[in-house]
């Protein structure tokens, strides 16, 4: 009984630190994409050559038959950076121009923002259209209850008076500007805007404004990616072989459950799913593959997650 005394205490102790150590994994992005999966956008084949591995499956099976054998497309990853895609020369504004000027830059060059930049190309602010909204002219001021004001306080207001009324740009650009440098990844452009909910990434070299890659730019580049996949369509077997390579390592797929038959690019789902959003993903993992040229939805949904099986 003594010694129950002392062990409970210290078995609770190395719980909590084990909970602890995982919980700071979590925050620390431990688990996140280590090899760099979400960066490689463009896929290239090479000479059509093969590999085999064997895909994921219990460690208890990998000696055995248990696992099935599938046929990877041996390819080359290119990892691309900002300094390839982003647009340049930038236009900019400088921080004494006008806010007519600045509108009318944005209008006759077709852009939505606008670097503000020092006479040497330094960086010091940005404007968007979105910071000429709330303007005193358009009747679109910000108007907050009176209540309100008196509890945010007179520089609050202040501040909002100075961006609905202002004439000159430093005084409504934002100057705390979320850049990147050029050798930044499109994964990494990615998470900036979509952290902060902004559309554009000026692309900063020695704090000179050298490129901006907009939401646009990645659209292009997106559109490029998926022109250059499935040029040349695979026979039958191939096609079969690719859709369980990218379906049966899926979380959401169950592994084994889901089957795949192809008959002249033709494709048919088989098997079991729990989950309508299962069916879903796995028709996108067959279209995504190159030679298909139609998919037909024969899985079958249970509600009995522990009676699931591929017919």
């Amino acid at each position: 009984m003594t010694t129950l005394v002392y062990l409970i205490p210290v078995a609770l102790f190395l719980g909590a630190l084990g909970l602890s150590g995982f919980l700071w994994a979590l925050r620390s992005g431990q688990y996140e994409d280590l090899d760099g999966a979400a960066e490689r956008i463009l896929i290239d084949s090479d000479d059509g050559a093969e590999n085999t591995t064997r895909s994921k499956c219990p460690r208890s099976k990998r000696r055995g038959s248990g696992c099935p054998i599938v046929v990877r497309a041996k390819i080359r990853r290119v990892r691309m950076q900002a300094e390839s895609i982003m647009t340049k020369p930038v236009i900019t504004t400088d921080a004494n121009a006008t806010i007519a000027e600045a509108v009318e830059l944005m209008l006759s060059n077709k852009v939505s923002c606008l670097p503000v930049t020092n006479s040497d190309g330094t960086l010091v602010g940005i404007v968007s259209k979105s910071d000429f909204l709330r303007r005193e002219e358009l009747g679109t001021q910000r108007v907050r209850p009176r209540w309100l004001e008196l509890d945010l306080g007179p520089g609050t207001t202040a501040n909002d008076y100075v961006r609905s009324n202002g004439r000159i740009i430093h005084e409504v650009m934002t100057t705390h500007v979320i850049s990147a440098p050029p050798g930044a990844s499109i994964a990494d452009i990615v998470d900036l805007m979509m952290q902060h909910r902004i559309n554009n990434v000026p692309i900063v070299d020695r704090e000179r404004v050298v490129g901006i890659i907009t939401r646009t730019d990645l659209l292009l580049v997106l559109i490029r990616a998926m022109s250059k996949q499935g040029t040349t369509p695979p026979d039958d077997d191939l096609i079969r072989k690719a859709i369980l390579a990218e379906v049966q390592p899926q979380t959401w797929s169950g592994g084994d459950l889901i089957d795949v038959r192809v008959s002249n690019g033709v494709v048919e789902l088989k098997g079991t799913i729990v989950d309508e959003r299962q069916r879903k993903a796995a028709i996108v993992a067959a279209e995504k593959v190159a030679g298909v040229g139609q998919v037909k939805d024969g899985l079958l949904l249970s509600t009995d997650p522990f009676s699931v099986s591929v017919s």
